[in-house]
């Protein structure tokens, strides 16, 4: 772990010919920052932005089998997955026992 203030230690650790590529996983405008630091020693970046990972509980989901998925998604790596459900959209017809479940 590296501890500091992020934008001095992005810039010293892309600033040294040592770093071939940079993997990201954050906000957009973080990742724009990076990118355009890795661009000035021609690093290779790999930069996941800006998901939101929506989940779509349709009107014939198996709440029994979704709901406790969507749990295990949401939380899983304390919910610092990028893939980690943020939005979750219930079919009308299905909030009420969706919410209740």
């Amino acid at each position: 772990l590296v501890f500091g203030v992020p934008v001095h230690i992005s810039r010293h650790l892309l600033s040294s010919p040592i770093v071939k590529v940079l993997t990201f996983t954050g906000s957009t405008a973080v990742g724009k920052q990076l990118a355009t630091l890795a661009a000035n020693n021609l690093q290779r970046c790999i930069l996941e932005l800006g998901g939101h990972s929506p989940v779509i509980v349709c009107e014939d989901a198996d709440l029994a089998t979704a709901i406790p998925a969507i749990s295990e998604y949401k939380f899983e790596c304390a919910g610092q997955s990028c893939n980690a459900p943020s939005r979750i959209l219930v079919a009308r017809s299905r909030y009420e026992e969706f919410l209740f479940r």
